[in-house]
C-alpha cells in the first residue's frame, strides 16, 4: 500500500509541474513556439547551450540542442552567453523559422530575462 501510495502522489506531482504555466508574464513554453510562427512572443526556457554564430554574436539553444527541431535557437549580439547555459530564461521576439527550427532573432541581450 505504501509504494501505491507514494507512486500515486510523486505521479500527481508531476502532473501539477507539468500543467503550470511559464512564470514570465505573458510567456508561452519554448515547445510551443512552432504554433506561434510569425508572432511577437515571450518565450521560456532553459538554455542548453551556446555556441558563437557566423556574424559574431551567439546562438543560444532553448529546450533543446541543435540539431534537434523541436529546439529554439536564439540568435543574439551578446558576449558571455556561454554563461546563461543551464538557466531558465524568457526571451522577447518574433518567432521565426530557420532550417526547420524555431528562431528567435534579438538585437541585443535586453530581450533575455532571467526567469524566476
Amino acid at each position: 500500500m505504501k509504494s501505491w501510495l507514494g507512486a500515486f502522489l510523486g505521479a500527481s506531482v508531476v502532473l501539477v509541474l507539468a500543467t503550470q504555466g511559464p512564470s514570465c508574464r505573458d510567456a508561452i513554453w519554448w515547445h510551443e513556439a512552432r504554433s506561434h510562427l510569425g508572432e511577437v512572443q515571450t518565450v521560456q526556457g532553459t538554455i542548453v547551450g551556446a555556441r558563437p554564430a557566423a556574424d559574431g554574436g551567439a546562438v543560444l539553444e532553448m529546450g533543446q540542442a541543435y540539431p534537434d527541431p523541436t529546439g529554439i535557437a536564439v540568435f543574439v549580439q551578446a558576449s558571455g552567453a556561454a554563461s546563461m547555459t543551464g538557466k531558465s530564461v524568457c526571451v522577447a521576439g518574433r518567432i521565426g523559422m530557420t532550417e526547420g527550427r524555431p528562431t528567435l532573432q534579438l538585437r541585443d541581450a535586453s530581450s533575455i530575462v532571467m526567469a524566476n
